[in-house]
């Protein structure tokens, strides 16, 4: 999961954990978690920007790849991203 968020959440300046959660189609073992950042570090540190970076660049390139297994199959992928909205204020 790249990030969680509605409106009644607030938006922290401090990040914990920047992760990516993937749903596979296996009973034995159905999602893969991966952690890029764990800590405790301000949203405007280098090292948090970077992680949201790579998990970015992997999400984008998984959503490629399931594209073309589906177009493939003659199926459609509809993925929903879930992103921490930018804030201007860091």
């Amino acid at each position: 999961m790249v990030g969680g968020l509605n409106r009644k959440h607030r938006v922290d300046n401090i990040i914990k954990r920047i992760s990516l959660h993937i749903v596979v189609n296996d009973t034995d073992q159905p999602s893969i978690t991966t952690d890029f950042f764990k800590g405790y570090q301000k949203r405007s540190s280098g090292t948090v920007k970077d992680a949201y970076t790579e998990v970015e660049r992997l999400y984008d390139l998984l959503t490629v790849l399931m594209r073309q297994v589906d177009y493939r199959a003659g199926e459609e992928t509809i993925l929903v991203k879930e992103t921490i909205p930018n804030d201007s204020n860091d």
